[in-house]
């Protein structure tokens, strides 16, 4: 069976994010920091503390993230969009108002044309999420 995974490049603000996360979702990050790494002197001095890759896994979903950037720089949730279904509606409007926290709703949490309810938000780090659930109840 394929798994499906998400990763972040989050430019700095990994461990604060991972820790946001887990408080939405569950589960436990873990976190390995590039001074820790047998990568470490690839790297210059003020990288040390930064994080070379963290995951967080809970509820049949992995995030994925690390303070490293690509070749073409940081450009924070512009490529990216998660979406997420929970056919438990009270439990999908949970999670649109946990990531809404310190973020900006897009698109209301409300009754969709299918039946269903949704919403988006950019959180707090420039993450763009889709929240729904196929059971209007």
């Amino acid at each position: 069976m394929t798994k499906l995974s998400v990763y972040f490049g989050l430019n700095g603000c990994c461990q604060e994010a991972m820790n946001f996360y887990k408080d939405c979702f569950g589960g436990e990050p873990t976190l390995t920091i590039i001074g820790d790494s047998p990568m470490k002197d690839q790297f210059p001095e003020v990288m040390k503390d930064k994080v070379l890759h963290a995951e967080l896994t809970t509820d049949g979903f992995t995030l994925m993230a690390s303070d490293m950037n690509g070749p073409d720089g940081f450009t924070a949730g512009t490529n990216v969009a998660i979406s997420l279904d929970n056919p438990e509606e009270e439990k999908a409007k949970q999670l649109f108002d946990q990531l809404a926290v310190g973020g900006t709703i897009m698109d209301d949490f409300k009754p969709q044309f299918w039946g269903g309810m949704m919403g988006v938000v950019r959180d707090q780090f420039g993450i763009k999420w889709m929240l729904s659930s196929s059971v209007n109840s």
